[in-house]
């Protein structure tokens, strides 16, 4: 029984690894080293250099000190505002299927 556990783990190790497909790896946020490139590339120093590492590594497109919203974030905002003249259940719901209708 343990040979058959450890040859069991033995081939989940050596079996390849899944493969992402190119849709998902674009999707990915850069790495640290990248982020770190572009932040030297473009002179950022002190704190504003780490929030713009920190908004790269989240895959934000943000320049330096600026607090960019996610894209969900975004459609959040636009739905608010398309149903900001509405109150209560009918503004949920308004806001609801404006988030359906652009997929979220």
């Amino acid at each position: 029984m343990k040979t058959t556990l450890l040859t069991a783990l033995v081939m989940g190790m050596l079996s390849p690894a899944p493969t992402w497909s190119a849709e998902r790896g674009a999707m990915l946020p850069p790495s640290r080293t990248v982020c770190n490139q572009q932040a030297t590339a473009a002179q950022i120093t002190g704190d504003a250099r780490k929030v713009y590492i920190r908004n790269c590594l989240q895959n934000r497109q943000s320049a330096p000190r600026d607090k960019s919203l996610t894209p969900y974030e975004q459609q959040m905002k636009k739905c608010s505002a398309q149903t900001q003249m509405l109150d209560g259940d009918e503004r949920r719901r308004a806001a609801g299927d404006c988030m359906a209708q652009s997929g979220w």
